[in-house]
């Protein structure tokens, strides 16, 4: 599942009610015979945005008819690096432009670039590059993290070291789940790199493989994590709950219920 918020940005400001939504790949095989119906079904569960990573070959305009007429927000589209470069940026910006749809999210990179710091200054600047010729539609670039991004390179981890490298509206968007592999809790990870942290992936998480140890991680206390920076203001521990509590009365659209935050979405 996905949160989808306009937070507010100060502790005092009016709460907003965080709208939930969902993650597409968690229902790509019904998408692929039946976008309309699948849309529908999702927001009569209760669904209000959602974050795509497939068009099925389908227009942005033709998605966003659909979209509309089920009464859904985009909120994202997780892309490939490729999509975001040379004669694939332009029909990406088209589609993305059709849906209404500002968050371009790369959704992994090559296994070697998490090895080499001359392969993610690369990177970088490769995302710098698409981030710029985007953000005239206003658009901008983010990029979705697993757990090889906890890497070291000269011992900083390679997430903190993309983020200094990117421009400042490049966003991060943290899954929880695949930081769990790595941390105890996310909100270590989620502190350290607030100003960057714009969406969020939650999800609660059994067994963390790269610790061997099970834990539960649940979607209140991952929100309360990211209660540190000016947009995730306000989240007191009733408001947590009602979240968490409304997120689970949801069905799960594949194994557990989880959410998707973004604190700064627009949408």
């Amino acid at each position: 599942a996905l949160v989808l918020p306009a937070l507010p940005a100060s502790a005092g400001a009016a709460w907003k009610k965080l709208p939930i939504g969902t993650q597409l790949w968690c229902v790509r095989k019904q998408l692929s015979t039946d976008i309309p119906g699948t849309l529908n079904a999702l927001a009569a569960i209760g669904y209000e945005g959602v974050e795509l990573e497939n068009a099925f070959g389908r227009p942005g305009a033709e998605w966003r008819k659909h979209l509309d007429a089920a009464r859904l927000k985009a909120c994202g589209f997780h892309h490939t690096l490729g999509e975001l470069q040379g004669d694939k940026l332009a029909a990406t910006i088209e589609f993305n432009l059709g849906v209404g749809n500002r968050n371009l999210i790369i959704r992994s990179l090559a296994p070697d670039v998490y090895k080499s710091a001359d392969l993610l200054k690369q990177t970088a600047d490769a995302v710098n590059e698409a981030a710029a010729k985007v953000r005239p539609h206003k658009m901008r670039v983010g990029y979705h993290n697993h757990f090889a991004d906890f890497n070291r390179i000269d011992g900083e981890y390679w997430w903190n070291r993309f983020a200094d490298q990117t421009a400042k509206d490049v966003i991060l968007q943290l899954d929880t789940g695949n930081a769990f592999t790595v941390f105890e809790e996310p909100v270590d990870c989620a502190r350290a790199m607030a100003k960057w942290v714009v969406s969020c992936h939650l999800k609660d998480v059994k067994v963390t493989p790269l610790r061997g140890a099970p834990v539960f991680g649940s979607v209140a206390e991952t929100l309360r994590s990211q209660a540190i920076g000016s947009s995730w203001r306000g989240l007191d521990d009733a408001k947590l709950a009602e979240i968490e509590s409304r997120i689970h009365r949801l069905p799960a659209t594949r194994g557990r219920p989880g959410a998707t935050s973004p604190g700064q979405s627009g949408t």
